[in-house]
């Protein structure tokens, strides 16, 4: 929701937090390093209402920290008593998502690399005690907040996330921002493109969708937000506005299409290769033949589809 609140309650000091592990954080009462919420005012860390409640108690203390943000980087106001996804006038909240996100790549990165240095003595283990070794990704230690009904975006996120190569390509993307940084001129916008432009055409659901599979699969971290995720799903597909139960497989269709042309956009790809990494999982071609009964003329069209409706057939105690 739009909180009124952010503008005052949000004064964090961006070099504070630079100060603060962000895989460390410990509620300053109980000690507790379950869901812990990071004050916005005064960068207090307390643990959420779920578990000792002590940063609903510290908003109840000094009722103008209402907002607060956890690991994850979800921005929650108890004011409002509802997660926010919009920002002060001169982004504040977007460079602390921003600045925790790099840091949470740099240590995702850093447990990779460890890892790669490590699997070659893992693999020669394995073939000595005679066991098959897999490469996989490992992900899904991380869960997903569910926003209110979200199930059917949770579950999508969740079955694309354990699909190796739809993960390692989202994992190796940079971010946009990183890639205008270093003058790339893509043809892409996200969120951060300016404090001044209409956000209905700054929204990048190719950046929300790697933040996302990139924290589904930060090893010991919190359950992941998908907040911005689906405030980005509200601006392109104006259908799933809202809170209401909707239908999985059907989200899953849209979604695919809009990471599609999104993709094709950024890479800018020539009308003769239109290939993106979801026409190469998903994609396919339907081919449909017309016979004409009078003079025998077969038309053959093939036709790009990212999925096949197949009708399954179940009896169950004899009924159909």
């Amino acid at each position: 929701m739009e909180c009124p609140h952010v503008n005052e309650a949000v004064k964090l000091d961006l070099e504070k937090l630079k100060l603060i592990n962000v895989s460390q954080w410990t509620c300053e009462d109980c000690r507790s390093r379950k869901s812990p919420w990071m004050c916005l005012t005064c960068a207090r860390i307390h643990c959420g209402r779920y578990v000792n409640a002590h940063a609903l108690s510290h908003y109840k203390k000094e009722p103008s920290h209402c907002v607060c943000l956890d690991q994850s980087t979800a921005v929650f106001c108890y004011q409002c008593d509802e997660f926010v996804i919009n920002d002060t006038p001169s982004r504040h909240v977007e460079r602390l998502r921003q600045l925790i996100a790099d840091r949470q790549e740099r240590n995702q990165r850093r447990r990779m690399a460890i890892k790669s240095e490590e699997e070659p003595a893992r693999k020669k283990l394995a073939g000595v005690n005679g066991e098959q070794t897999r490469d996989v990704v490992k992900c899904n230690r991380v869960g997903l907040r569910n926003l209110g009904n979200t199930c059917f975006m949770n579950s999508v996120l969740q079955s694309l996330s354990n699909i190796k190569e739809f993960t390692v390509y989202f994992m190796r993307m940079p971010s946009f921002e990183r890639c205008r940084e270093k003058g790339g001129g893509h043809g892409y916008h996200t969120r951060q493109k300016g404090p001044h432009e209409n956000i209905e055409t700054c929204s990048s659901l190719v950046e929300e969708v790697r933040k996302c599979v990139c924290a589904l699969c930060n090893e010991g971290a919190s359950p992941h937000s998908p907040d911005t995720l689906f405030a980005v799903v509200w601006r392109v597909v104006p259908r799933f506005r809202g809170y209401q139960q909707q239908d999985a497989h059907e989200f899953l269709r849209y979604l695919l299409d809009k990471l599609h042309s999104e993709l094709l956009e950024y890479a800018k790809r020539s009308d003769s290769s239109r290939q993106t990494i979801v026409s190469g999982i998903f994609g396919g071609q339907l081919r449909s033949e017309v016979n004409c009964l009078r003079c025998e003329f077969l038309s053959i069209k093939h036709d790009p589809i990212l999925g096949l409706n197949c009708v399954v057939r179940c009896y169950l105690e004899g009924v159909y």
